[in-house]
């Protein structure tokens, strides 16, 4: 596994549990991680990391997002001597321990000079670019400040081997000083402008001072940490070689005892190999970065993060879309940064061509000493002239009375005429409210080149919104408002309206009184115009119309309605007559008649009767069946009717059940009536055909269960027959069952054995009435 800085989008994946919106302030941590992910999380610029191991309770590393916390760095991984989640605020326990039972590390039993605990170590290979490795952590505990210069004091330790380091290095020191990072030696004693107290607020004596102390806001608040002290956020840095690859191990554990929790936070993409990195300016200074023909010239700095021992002689790479030499002054493809200073640049000076050529570009590359790939760049336009932009469109219409902001880019220091309703006349943003028409200039000076823009601002009168005069309507009617079309209206109230939005709504009150509706119109340039209107609504006749009927489909009914001077029913389909109080109605379907009462002011109401339809009701008398002359059968029919009865009565059972038995000596069809509960009929018929039987029958199933019942399978004889074979055959074919006793029956063994269920066939011979040779042969289903 290795990660390299242009990969950096595998390395926010490994934190992807951060980009939780978190709406409060507080430490929030997550376990779920692998030491290749918390290695790759730590991945910086110049460095690449491989070979991650991670020996720890599963409870005690992981990583962490510090939302608006007090630890000090934004996100990172955590590892500690018990368990990540004991550092999450508030700093509400004096003495968090998370004992999870796993042993020290020999290395940091060795620094610290005591037995330790609950070690968590993260290892893993970096291989870097350039001359140091560094990386930023913060170290706390719940040790602090009880135990400080006590033999309880848990240990930490980033140590680094590899090119040109003799044994192991650690890495976490006081800066300026050879001193571990350490609870002794950083503390309200020691070191103390690295210390940050977390509620505390006491300082130790030789052996340490109570946490009796501990109150609000530190025990309350979620954005202070659960250790009682930390440090500043530190750099842990070494100087190395590059292209080389180094190991390093990054451990915690409790010393002297398994009790009390320490952690140390380490900063996401912090693990760097910093180098030379590229920035530029040009010669008008900060806030124009592009450079123009015949006025600003631009320069590409080159910084080192660390001042070089020597004089650095750094090789670039120049690329972009302007000719080196052609369209600027030739540049060479090195430069020398002078020992003990940072910086050094190159001009980029354009030649003036008098071509409109746009914008060219002037790339200039860094590459990796180990792989030679480009790592930093740096792009320096060329413009042939000044070129202004505004934010807004040359012609922009505003309302009157109205304020529009102007801003423009491209120049530097920026001067606006005329001084009319304009807010001031220097800068790139000013704000300007002209009662009419107004044209505005803006004019820029970049060295010795001008630049213009002019923007002309329209003031457009307000939208037309008169309502009219207030209006007065019947109750029931409805009033429709008409504004000219195409703009934005909003109507208040939206009561009784069928669309609050449009500019022709339509209002439907239904209660008596006035309503006072107001519209706000606005335009296509966002300019609102406003009117009112008052709309009265008087009373309604008093309409009445007589109750809903039920009838049978096509059963004609008089419809009544009463209460004004004239009518109008519809739909008019099935009416005797749309114009009178009393019309007849026929028709096959449900239908809702409605009736306009008009009274003698001109005001109507407007009612409705349902015409229910009770549908004919669904009945079904059966299928089609055949009888032996001689059997019965039961008849099928089905209704979801609550009367029903049969005709003929001959030869059935019962006529007003659905299921009576029939036995009819001939062919015969029964006639099956339903009516519905307000008597509607519906009649359907079925046909029984009566046929003479056959000289014998085999039953097609029987159950040998031992029920008594269908016991054994018997031939079924109409007429005197003289057996000559009954024989049974299984599915292969094998006989298992033959007799010539026509009273003889099988009970569904073989051999002595059950048959098991299943099909089986069987062929009978024999003699019938008139010494005629019968032959029938068919399947029998054996159940259990």
């Amino acid at each position: 596994m290795k990660k390299k800085t242009w990969h950096i989008a595998i390395c926010f994946c490994v934190l992807a549990f951060l980009t939780r919106g978190y709406s409060y302030a507080q430490l929030v941590t997550d376990g779920a991680y692998t030491a290749d992910e918390l290695a790759s999380a730590l991945v910086g610029s110049g460095v690449e990391v491989s070979g991650a191991s991670l020996n720890c309770s599963g409870l005690a590393s992981g990583v962490f997002d510090c939302v608006d916390c007090n630890v000090g760095i934004d996100s990172g991984i955590i590892l500690t001597s018990g368990y990540i989640t004991n550092a999450e605020g508030p700093n509400d326990e004096t003495g968090v321990t998370g004992d999870v039972g796993t042993p020290g590390d020999p290395d940091l039993t060795g620094l610290a000079g005591q037995p330790t605990f609950d070690a968590c170590v993260l290892e893993f290979d970096v291989t870097v670019d350039f001359d140091t490795l560094k990386f930023q952590y913060v170290f706390g505990s719940d040790e602090y400040t009880t135990y400080v210069n006590t033999a309880y004091n848990d240990i930490f330790a980033f140590l680094i081997s590899g090119p040109g380091i003799v044994g192991e290095v650690n890495m976490a020191q006081i800066p300026g000083t050879a001193i571990p990072v350490s609870i002794n030696n950083v503390n309200p004693l020691e070191y103390d402008e690295y210390y940050i107290d977390n509620g505390v607020g006491c300082t130790p004596l030789f052996g340490g001072c109570s946490e009796g102390v501990l109150g609000p806001p530190y025990t309350t608040d979620d954005y202070y940490i659960n250790y009682d002290g930390f440090t500043v956020v530190l750099t842990a840095q070494s100087l190395v070689i590059p292209c080389e690859t180094y190991h390093l191990k990054l451990a915690i554990a409790d010393a002297g005892d398994p009790v009390l929790d320490s952690g140390v936070f380490i900063k996401s993409r912090s693990l760097t190999s910093p180098g030379i990195h590229l920035s530029q300016a040009t010669s008008v200074g900060a806030g124009f970065d592009n450079a123009i023909e015949e006025c600003v010239d631009a320069y590409v700095i080159f910084t080192a993060d660390v001042p070089p021992d020597e004089d650095l002689t750094i090789h670039f790479g120049i690329g972009g879309t302007a000719l080196n030499g052609t369209d600027y002054d030739e540049i060479p493809d090195s430069i020398t940064i002078a020992a003990g200073t940072l910086s050094d640049s190159i001009g980029i000076f354009p030649i003036s061509d008098f071509i409109t050529e746009g914008f060219e570009s002037v790339i200039i590359y860094l590459f990796g000493e180990c792989d030679g790939e480009p790592f930093d760049s740096v792009t320096v336009y060329i413009q042939d002239k000044v070129e202004l932009e505004m934010n807004i469109e040359p012609d922009t219409t505003i309302c009157i009375f109205d304020s529009l902001m102007l801003t423009v880019t491209g120049g530097l220091d920026y001067y606006w005429d005329p001084d009319a309703y304009i807010s001031t006349t220097f800068g790139d943003t000013v704000i300007v409210s002209p009662p009419v028409t107004q044209e505005y200039h803006v004019t820029t000076y970049l060295g010795a080149c001008v630049g213009h823009d002019t923007v002309t601002v329209i003031v457009s009168p307000p939208p037309d919104a008169y309502l009219g005069p207030d209006a007065a309507i019947c109750l029931g009617d409805t009033y429709q408002f008409l504004l000219p079309p195409g703009n934005t209206y909003t109507w208040d109230p939206p009561t009784y309206l069928d669309d609050p939005a449009a500019n022709d709504p339509i209002s439907s009150p239904d209660a008596l009184g006035s309503i006072t509706y107001s519209v706000a119109v606005t335009d296509a340039f966002g300019c609102t115009n406003y009117d009112t209107l008052v709309l009265t609504v008087q009373s309604d006749p008093n309409a009445i119309v007589f109750p809903d009927t039920l009838v049978c489909p096509g059963e004609p009914v008089q419809l009544n309605a009463d209460g004004g001077s004239t009518y109008l029913w519809y739909p008019s389909g099935g009416l005797s007559n749309t114009d009178i109080s009393n019309p007849i109605a026929t028709v096959t379907e449900s239908t809702i008649f409605n009736v306009i009462v008009t009274d003698a002011a001109g005001c109507d109401d407007t009612v409705s009767v349902h015409v229910d339809i009770e549908p004919f009701p669904a009945v079904d008398a059966g299928p089609l069946t055949v009888i032996f002359k001689g059997e019965s059968t039961v008849l099928q029919g089905s209704s979801d009717a609550p009367v029903n009865s049969w005709w003929p009565p001959d030869f059935l059972s019962d006529i007003n059940v659905l299921d009576p038995v029939a036995n009819p000596d001939e062919t015969i069809w029964y006639y099956l009536t339903a009516i519905s509960p307000i008597g509607c009929v519906s009649i359907d018929s079925v046909h029984i055909v009566v046929v003479e039987p056959e000289a014998a029958i085999v039953p097609n199933a029987f159950s040998p269960n031992g029920d008594g019942v269908n016991d054994e399978l018997h031939i079924v004889t109409f007429e005197n027959i003289e057996l000559i074979s009954f024989a049974i055959f299984n599915r292969w074919g094998e006989k298992i069952f033959e007799t010539n006793d026509i009273l003889a029956g099988w009970d569904g063994t073989f051999a002595g054995e059950p048959q098991e269920v299943g099909v089986y066939i069987y062929i009978l011979t024999g003699l019938n009435e008139k010494n005629e040779n019968i032959q029938y042969h068919g399947t029998i289903s054996l159940l259990r």
